[in-house]
């Protein structure tokens, strides 16, 4: 397996936060023409996907925190140092999750 280890299973929770607060995938501004093109450009580049505008600041910094790229990928932050934001964003999405299936029982 190389270098890669648990660490890595960071960058996948900072796509799940976009995932999760924009109901579209990472990347999906990119309108990539298949699954494959979308796989090479995250694979060969160091941009990030966009973070939504409706993520409050702390959640902003989670996802940029997990979404940094680095060589090797075992220097990627643990989730120890991600746990203080994460708490947070947690809270913020519970919120949100809350917010969002009681604005669909009032239609």
């Amino acid at each position: 397996m190389g270098d890669y280890n648990s660490k890595v299973d960071i960058w996948s929770l900072g796509c799940v936060i976009i995932e999760m607060a924009s109901a579209k995938p990472p990347w999906s501004e990119e309108n990539f023409e298949n699954p494959f093109r979308a796989l090479y450009h995250i694979g060969n580049s160091n941009s990030i996907p966009k973070i939504p505008d409706t993520l409050s600041d702390i959640a902003k910094d989670l996802v940029k925190l997990c979404l940094q790229r680095y060589n090797p990928p075992s220097l990627h932050p643990s989730i120890l140092l991600c746990s203080r934001h994460l708490t947070c964003v947690c809270v913020c999405l519970c919120v949100a999750i809350r917010t969002t299936v009681q604005l669909r029982k009032s239609f």
